[in-house]
Formats: structure tokens, sequence, C-alpha cells
């Protein structure tokens, strides 16, 4: 491993990789702030990167994920691809593994069409798939949690598809380790106790106060008992320069992490923290809202009480290949294999991970 000096906002104990530069850049509630030498920003969306991710005192075995619409597929598709790592699955308004089989025109039965959705030959493509080794075993999902979430009047992807995620997972994960929640009266979007437009409105950005606490049932159906959330400090929200994870990744070159203040110190010899991969919907990155989906949806608040880092990939828009709301690649967006984990999307987000374990 190469020799570095490891700077952290604080505590000087090896965070993130920096540029000494000295300018004046935008926060992500649009007030400047001159940065110090160490060139660790809260950047907005106009403002570059500086940072590196780096090793951090996680778990090194168990990475959970979640998502919602086009990021709970992403969130089942590196669940279901690295299941030799992923051992928890939140997914709200999503779908099957493989759901759009590689074809733009299969979006709509992939929301709007369960009646017509058959999920065997999804299961048999995932099988053949890690019988060619280009997914993990999937023996690995058998004892992993799994929440699914769908609203009562959710008319952009239907109660149905999140039954026929149900099926599909039920073929592979004990039914004990699977927990739903289908009963809420909210639309599309991600639920929250007092955050966004009203539950039942379709409307950006997308968060909805429904008196309904998302993200905290996400993490403790993945990691059980935790203790009570507490203001998030935004400090601790950092950028990270996206663009050396991966080549033609259809991600926008700038990503967000938060890392609780109880995970700063990388120089314990014991993995303190353990690591979560939240992913964005459409029309969430902060190409369309900010940093509304990292700041506002309760993750944060959660991570900081409990020691967890949450890793916030960010989609790009790319009107050429049919994606101009900035969805991650669930139908093929980036190649052939973009369900794999050789896929380009699949693949930088999986380096990102690596750096943040330290591999």
């Amino acid at each position: 491993r190469e020799s570095h000096a490891w700077l952290d906002i604080s505590t000087h104990s090896g965070l993130l990789r920096a540029r000494p530069l000295s300018v004046t850049y935008p926060t992500m509630r649009g007030s400047l702030f001159a940065v110090a030498a160490l060139g660790l920003i809260c950047s907005a969306l106009a403002a570059p990167a500086v940072t590196q991710l780096g090793p951090l005192p996680v778990n090194q075995t168990s990475v959970a994920v979640s998502g919602l619409s086009s990021g709970g597929f992403m969130a089942v598709q590196f669940h279901v691809a690295f299941s030799s790592l992923v051992d928890s699955a939140g997914v709200i308004a999503g779908g099957p593994y493989y759901c759009a089989a590689g074809d733009y025109n299969h979006i709509e039965r992939c929301m709007a069409m369960p009646e017509v959705l058959d999920v065997n030959p999804l299961i048999a493509q995932a099988i053949q798939y890690a019988k060619d080794g280009a997914i993990d075993d999937l023996s690995n999902l058998a004892d992993d949690h799994v929440w699914l979430y769908s609203g009562r009047v959710d008319t952009l992807v239907r109660q149905g598809v999140m039954e026929k995620l149900d099926q599909f997972y039920q073929h592979f994960v004990s039914s004990s380790q699977i927990s739903k929640d289908f009963d809420q009266m909210s639309q599309h979007g991600f639920p929250t106790l007092n955050y966004g437009v009203l539950c039942e409105m379709l409307e950006s950005p997308f968060i909805l106060k429904c008196n309904y606490d998302g993200a905290g049932k996400i993490l403790q159906n993945a990691y059980g008992h935790l203790n009570p959330p507490v203001q998030p400090n935004p400090s601790n929200v950092l950028s990270f320069d996206a663009s050396i994870y991966g080549v033609n990744s259809n991600l926008l070159p700038i990503g967000y992490i938060y890392v609780p203040t109880g995970c700063r110190n990388t120089s314990s010899p014991e993995p303190l923290c353990r690591l979560h991969v939240a992913f964005h919907g459409c029309e969430q990155s902060y190409e369309f809202i900010d940093t509304k989906y990292v700041e506002n949806t309760g993750y944060n608040a959660y991570a900081e009480s409990n020691n967890i880092v949450v890793l916030y990939p960010q989609a790009a828009k790319n009107p050429e290949k049919k994606n101009p709301n900035g969805c991650f690649d669930w139908w093929g967006v980036t190649d052939e294999n973009y369900a794999t984990k050789t896929g380009p999307q699949m693949a930088a987000i999986k380096n990102m991970v690596d750096a943040i374990l330290g591999k």
C-alpha cells in the first residue's frame, strides 16, 4: 500500500486523502466559506470534489444497501450480485432482479404491469449468472435481511411489482428474514417523519412527510436494535471524487458520504462501524435536488448515533441513453452486463465500497 499523509477534518486520523488548496466554494446550503488547506469540503453541485475515499474502521464482511425507485432496483441488483458481501437490503418501490432483462421497452411492465410480470425467468437468469460466476453464489442470500415497502397509493411503481419482488426473494431468502410494509397511504417517494411534500403527493423531491421513519425501519432491519437518532453533524457530510472509480459508469463525478464522528479514528485495530450504501431514486441526484436526498431522508441521524457510515452514489442523467432523469441503471444504460459484477455502474460502486473497506 502506498504511504500517504491521511488527514481528517477534526482529528487528523485518516479519513480522506486530500489535495492541499485554499479556495472558496459554495456549501451545500448555498453560503460561502473558505476551504482550509486540507481541502475537505461539503460541496454543492457546482463545486468540484477535492477528496478521495480512504479506509475507514468498518466491518469488512458485512455491507447493507437500500434504495428508492430506480435506487430500489439498484439495491436489489447490488445485493444479489455481491451477496458474499452484502447481507441486507431495504427496498422502497423497486422490483425484481433483472426485471427489464436489458430492454428499455420492458420498463413499463416492471413499474405498472405486474400482472404480466413473470418472476420465474428472472430467477432462472440469476441462477445462470451465478453458475457463470457473473454474480456471487446465491446461497449467500439465505440468511440475509430484506425489508420491502410499497405505498398503497403509489402510482409509479405499483404494489404488485413489489409483490413480485417478494416472490423473487422468497426463492432465495428464508421467509422469516423478509419484512414487508404495504399498508401506508403514501405516494411514490421516500417516507420520512417530517420532511418533504405531503405523503400522498407525487412531486419533487420525492421525499414524503408521512410521519413514518423509513430510514429507521431500513437500518433497524439491517442491524437490529439501534440507538435513537440524534442531530447529524453537517460537517460529517463529505463530497468525494467519484470519477476515479469507473469508466462509462453513468455516475456523476461527485459522490457523498456521511462519516459519523465515532468513525473517524482510522487507526483503531477493530472495526468500530458499519457501512450502508443508499441509492437515490430518479430525479434525486444533486443534478435535480441538490443534496436533499443526502441530508433529509433520515439516514444521517441514525448514522451519527450508531456509527454507520452512509455512502451516497449519484447517478447521472443521460438523455442519449434514454435516461434523462438520472436513474440508476437497472435496464442496460451502461451495457448488457449491467446487472452483474462487471456492469460499469455496479463495478464503480463496488470500487467505492472497496476503497472504504481498504481493499
